[in-house]
């Protein structure tokens, strides 16, 4: 082979291995081609992908790969937080749940009240137990009742009132037995507290008053004019008290003293006073009726009395009353 020959040879070998190189380069673009925009098959081929979808696939590919760090590691993404609606909502999906508005709150002094003893008919006065309202909002008082009529509410009631927070309301009841023996109710008070009701236990003794007159009948007669002692005894079972004493008639010449029976006698005791004739100078024979206003059965006790001119004497009658 001549040198032309060889350098020939040489420039041929160089020129191959020049068009192989490009040839690759131009296969791997070819490929790279292929993959974002599609293969194309001459005229009837597929068209080539649209640019916003070849954007959304690499804003796809940029994002849900973290990029890398300085020293070629991925970086770390933040995990994803609640939001404030989710929050809310809770687990469910529902909207959240109010509090509860506050309810009012009432508180009675006491849960029984016991009134004692008293006699048929009679009262000793009214009771008073307070209603409050211990904190929070206002508290309507709707009614208030018993369940028997020997306890009666007394007028002023705290029915109908509204109580603010920390005020308090009074309740009057007034025990007046209707029976003698033991007797119970209940108060009843209603309101838009919780829960609705408050309720008192009543208890009460229903007594009777009795008496004794000794003697019960008086007869002056001439200078004999007194005094006679009269005991007065309490034979019931409750307390026995003695109003007035009147002496009656259209001669009423008689008077009472030392008396002690002008107060409250419990049932056992006794009491006394004395009752005196006062005849008018030249009087003819009168009479006239004591009268002793009481609480007991029937309301009163009465005594007869006499005078007479002539012999000094004086006569009695007993004869126990009740």
């Amino acid at each position: 082979m001549t040198e032309r020959e060889g350098v020939g040879a040489i420039f041929r070998d160089r020129r191959k291995r020049a068009i192989a190189g490009a040839c690759a380069t131009v296969a791997v673009l070819g490929m790279a081609a292929g993959v974002l925009v599609g293969p194309v098959r001459g005229g009837s081929g597929r068209s080539p992908a649209p640019l916003s979808r070849v954007s959304a696939r690499v804003s796809d590919a940029t994002t849900s790969a973290p990029a890398p760090t300085s020293d070629g590691t991925p970086e770390a993404t933040a995990a994803p937080t609640s939001s404030p609606a989710a929050d809310q909502t809770g687990l469910g999906g529902g909207s959240a749940t109010a509090a509860p508005a506050p309810v009012p709150a009432a508180s009675l002094e006491a849960t029984a009240l016991d009134f004692g003893a008293e006699n048929v008919g009679e009262s000793n006065g009214i009771h008073f137990l307070h209603l409050a309202n211990p904190g929070g909002p206002a508290l309507r008082v709707r009614s208030i009742t018993t369940s028997a009529d020997s306890f009666q509410l007394d007028e002023g009631a705290c029915s109908g009132e509204t109580l603010q927070s920390g005020q308090t309301c009074p309740i009057g009841i007034r025990f007046t037995p209707t029976a003698a023996g033991p007797l119970t109710a209940t108060l009843t008070v209603t309101d838009d507290a919780s829960p609705p009701t408050q309720t008192v236990r009543l208890s009460g003794t229903g007594t009777a008053a009795a008496a004794s007159i000794d003697p019960t009948s008086i007869a002056f007669s001439g200078s004999s004019t007194g005094p006679v002692t009269v005991t007065m005894r309490s034979t019931g079972t409750g307390n026995l008290d003695v109003l007035d004493m009147v002496v009656t008639g259209p001669t009423p010449h008689f008077a009472i003293s030392a008396n002690t029976c002008i107060s409250g006698h419990a049932p056992g005791t006794r009491c006394t006073f004395e009752v005196n004739a006062t005849p008018p100078i030249g009087a003819a024979a009168y009479r006239a009726t004591l009268v002793i206003y009481d609480d007991a059965g029937g309301g009163s006790q009465s005594i007869a009395l006499s005078w007479a001119p002539g012999t000094t004497t004086t006569t009695t009658t007993s004869s126990s009353t009740t």
